[in-house]
């Protein structure tokens, strides 16, 4: 069973099998047989085991907001994107990452990406199409920032530098975590 006793120890004896001491030593995996570990305590060193309620209540969840977008057709003026709203504390960073899929039909035209937080742009990044139009290509960016606390809308707009039929973003995502 992967439990070894010091002394073997009789079903009638104190120590069999219910009671633990310093005496059983786990030199292996133990299947509990889908059995489950209960009233397990508060883990006080840093390899103590967890309960699931320690975890769930310690471990905040730092995903704060995602927001999505399928196809936008784009112009020569900023469209928005996506945007995502957050409350954070003082002191705390926020990780912003955005990407998507884009296409453009004009050659040496340049697809525009600004990240903003409450209007003001805090990111930008451009690709040009050189003469390699109509191939799908992948845009990221990504942005550490350190607002304060409060309140904070991030946004993503884009535009393009020449108006085209086909100048694309398509399965846009902007994610937001406090970190």
């Amino acid at each position: 069973m992967g439990i070894k006793h010091s002394v073997v120890k009789q079903p009638d004896e104190i120590g069999y099998s219910y009671e633990w001491n310093d005496e059983h030593i786990i030199d292996s995996d133990i299947n509990f047989n889908g059995f489950s570990l209960i009233n397990l305590g508060e883990p006080i060193n840093p390899s103590d085991a967890a309960t699931k309620n320690y975890v769930d209540e310690s471990i905040p969840s730092s995903l704060s907001g995602q927001a999505e977008f399928t196809s936008i057709f784009l112009g020569t003026s900023w469209e928005d994107l996506a945007t995502v709203t957050i409350d954070i504390s003082s002191g705390q960073k926020v990780f912003v990452m955005f990407s998507c899929n884009y296409a453009m039909s004009i050659e040496y035209a340049y697809m525009n990406i600004q990240l903003t937080r409450d209007g003001l742009a805090i990111g930008r990044e451009r690709r040009g199409s050189s003469s390699d139009i109509f191939n799908v290509k992948t845009f990221a960016l990504q942005f550490i920032d350190s607002p304060g606390g409060g309140t904070f809308t991030y946004a993503v707009k884009g535009r393009t530098s020449e108006s085209g039929p086909n100048n694309w973003l398509n399965e846009g995502i902007l994610t937001v975590f406090v970190l």
